[in-house]
């Protein structure tokens, strides 16, 4: 098995393991994956990978003056609505690299009062200054109690971001043995996940020990 379907495979079971995916979506995911041709990375190390059920395990969230979004590499923070209007005014939307968000804050409703997420950016300084002045920041969204399942998963998702973007890139280079016992080693894991059925497992590894 490629490298590329593993750590599609390792994806999947992130998203299942949060949330954003049932298991009936991981089964058919996951035949799709092991039956596709391997995602192709173009010279800017963007990924093209054929479009599937994955993209519905992408979150967003309403609040009551604005609205979040995922469009591709890129955060999008609209204003719509009149409370929208009233604290932020004729805004268009922002779109923001999720490669430049440094940080997320949630703060739940409490005590009747609203709660709020709000993303630190490269270069930024938070605004600080609690529930009013988040209502003002334009890098803040308020919301209330009943949207709060949705805010967590959009905090989730972009602390994902974060997490992955600061793991070291290992590269393997001139040395296929331990390529393949890098694979194997996936391959275990991906069956204790439950994601490989034995019968797959050894048909993956037999596999990757003949080629």
């Amino acid at each position: 098995m490629d490298l590329k379907k593993i750590e599609a495979l390792e994806r999947l079971a992130e998203l299942n393991r949060q949330g954003f995916l049932t298991d009936a979506e991981v089964a058919v995911e996951k035949n799709q994956i092991l039956s596709s041709e391997v995602p192709t990375v173009d010279e800017s190390g963007s990924s093209h990978e054929p479009h599937s059920t994955l993209s519905s395990g992408v979150p967003s969230a309403s609040g009551h003056n604005g609205q979040i979004s995922f469009d591709g590499d890129f955060l999008v923070i609209s204003r719509k609505g009149l409370l929208a209007k009233v604290y932020q005014g004729a805004k268009g939307d922002k779109r923001v690299p999720l490669t430049s968000i440094t940080s997320v804050q949630l703060r739940e409703p409490k005590f009747g009062t609203d709660g709020y997420i709000q993303f630190g950016l490269l270069g930024s300084i938070d605004s600080g200054g609690g529930m009013m002045a988040a209502r003002h920041d334009e890098n803040s969204v308020s919301f209330y109690k009943k949207d709060l399942a949705n805010f967590q998963a959009v905090r989730s998702y972009v602390e994902q971001q974060i997490s992955e973007r600061s793991k070291p890139q290992v590269v393997v280079v001139g040395n296929e043995g331990t390529d393949v016992a890098t694979q194997l080693q996936k391959l275990a894991g991906l069956k204790e996940q439950g994601l490989l059925t034995q019968e797959e497992f050894d048909s993956q590894k037999a596999k990757l020990l003949s080629s």
